[in-house]
């Protein structure tokens, strides 16, 4: 889940991090 994370820190902006971060925990 980290290297998800990090991906999508570096893909998406930060705001929309949280909304990948939000789905990624469901």
């Amino acid at each position: 889940m980290q290297k998800a994370a990090i991906y999508a820190r570096v893909s998406t902006p930060d705001q929309h991090i949280e909304t990948q971060l939000y789905q990624l925990r469901e």
